[in-house]
């Protein structure tokens, strides 16, 4: 199973499955995992600059007139994107990993983003819950995600085959 594990001090470990390619992506090398994770972190970035969260489905709207008001200030759509200064997202890595993991990883670069990440994620705080670190089977962005997956894993073949 190809487990994408987001590791945020303060926030409680999210992991997001990509199950189609789950049995033969545990063997993917280092690089391959971090290729899959940088495609993980281009998704997420992608969707929720259009508004959708991991269902890709619209997020609940800004309920907050002094919010709106800010976002109007600084030039900002009223899209929910979950874009205001820019830095929880900006912060969203792929991490590189050893050859003893299994699974590719992306994490905040920053505790304060992965917080606000967490607060987004989970709803904390009267905030409402807008999931938008995993995946859901049959969304375009699993699709995308499954398929740098897939052929990751097909060009890892391709080259021990090349070696041997």
């Amino acid at each position: 199973m190809i487990r994408v594990t987001l590791d945020v001090q303060g926030i409680p470990k999210i992991q997001m499955k990509l199950e189609a390619v789950a049995e033969a992506a545990e063997g993917l090398s280092p690089f391959a995992q971090h290729t899959v994770a940088r495609a993980a972190v281009r998704a997420i970035r992608e969707r929720t600059a259009k508004g959708l969260d991991q269902h890709e489905k619209s997020f609940t709207a800004y309920q907050s007139e002094s919010h709106k008001a800010a976002r109007r200030r600084k030039g900002l759509p009223e899209l929910v994107n979950l874009r205001f200064g820019g830095k929880m997202l900006g912060d969203l890595r792929a991490v590189r990993r050893g050859r003893g993991d299994k699974h590719p990883a992306v994490r905040f670069n920053s505790a304060h983003s992965g917080y606000i990440a967490g607060v987004h994620q989970e709803g904390r705080g009267g905030m409402p819950v807008r999931q938008f670190l995993g995946f859901e089977r049959g969304t375009k962005s699993y699709a995308q995600v499954k398929m740098t997956a897939v052929e990751a894993l097909r060009r890892q073949i391709r080259n021990a085959a090349r070696r041997r």
